[in-house]
């Protein structure tokens, strides 16, 4: 491999008009010499189109199928960089970041390299979101090596897709982690890329962080059913799973309480699913920032409904 070989730069957007000038300011500044950049946009309804098109040194193409991994897989087809680099269209980038982001790959460590992720926001939210990433990147670390990717931040060379090793495009979430994985097991090594960090824009909004970890869990139980992931990462992908059930639970609770038995009754089966010895067990091989969003997504919703039992049995004695 040349010394600087050339990259191709894939950036998958949809409605990124809020954050997208400042991505695409920060990587046409990039000291790297040789290098092109590829937006896909995924069916933007805003001014993503046309922000990306006021800049002439960028490649604009449109992908019509729904979903990042998608849009990402039409950028590679679109590319003509011996190595591909990923990031995302809510990210702002070093000035040195494809020059470091590379390294590992252009000195012949590895085929693969993915660098780390700090938060753009000083808000609580972000702050939470960084030591859940942060809690993340040290789990899935062996010293230099990583057990799977980050594709806002992720560097591959050309010969991996060349052996047909595209992402999956029927998963909208956890594709990243598949993906990774994927490389794993065919022996593929991946590397840490130190210094290669990026500022990112995190969910705005507790309800989007949410729904973003549910369908993170349930298109990860997905992939783990389908021997894709590593023993390790077993219990956080179940979350989906538990979260159905809990709701079931909820409405099956809800709908016997109207033939007004016994709220007390009533509240022995929604524990049932907080109290499973099973899900205690697994709950304490997860990390905290994992078990945070456990309890919010399972038991949250328990007091829920205990409220709704206890103000019900209160107008029921009031009525008496």
């Amino acid at each position: 491999m040349n010394k600087f070989p050339k990259i191709s730069v894939i950036v998958p957007a949809y409605n990124a008009e809020k954050t997208i000038i400042q991505c695409i300011e920060s990587l046409i500044i990039q000291d790297y010499p040789v290098y092109e950049i590829i937006f896909v946009d995924n069916n933007s309804t805003d001014k993503t189109p046309e922000i990306i098109k006021r800049y002439g040194k960028i490649k604009y193409i449109q992908e019509k199928k729904k979903g990042s991994y998608a849009a990402r897989n039409t950028g590679v087809k679109f590319s003509n960089g011996e190595i591909i680099v990923f990031t995302d269209s809510d990210c702002i980038l070093k000035k040195n970041w494809l020059e470091k982001l590379t390294a590992p790959i252009r000195s012949g460590k590895c085929i693969a390299a993915m660098g780390g992720t700090l938060s753009a926001g000083s808000e609580r939210l972000d702050r939470i979101e960084q030591d859940a990433y942060d809690a993340h990147l040290n789990k899935i670390r062996e010293g230099n090596n990583l057990k799977t990717i980050d594709t806002r931040n992720f560097a591959i060379t050309r010969a991996v897709f060349k052996d047909g090793n595209f992402f999956n495009e029927k998963i909208m979430f956890s594709g990243d982690a598949e993906y990774g994985m994927m490389l794993n097991k065919k022996g593929y090594e991946i590397y840490l890329a130190e210094g290669a960090e990026l500022k990112h824009f995190h969910k705005s909004s507790f309800k989007k962080v949410f729904k973003t970890k549910f369908l993170q869990s349930y298109y990860g139980t997905i992939s783990y059913k389908k021997g894709l992931y590593l023993e390790g990462f077993r219990f956080r992908y179940y979350f989906s799973i538990l979260f159905l059930l809990s709701v079931c639970m909820d409405l099956l609770v809800l709908i016997i309480s109207k033939k007004m038995i016994h709220p007390i009754l009533l509240m022995l089966p929604v524990f049932f699913l907080t109290s499973s010895p099973y899900i205690l067990k697994s709950i304490l091989k997860l990390d905290f920032y994992e078990v945070f969003y456990y309890l919010v997504s399972v038991v949250a919703i328990r007091l829920g409904v205990v409220k709704y039992l206890i103000d019900k049995y209160v107008r029921i004695k009031k009525n008496l």
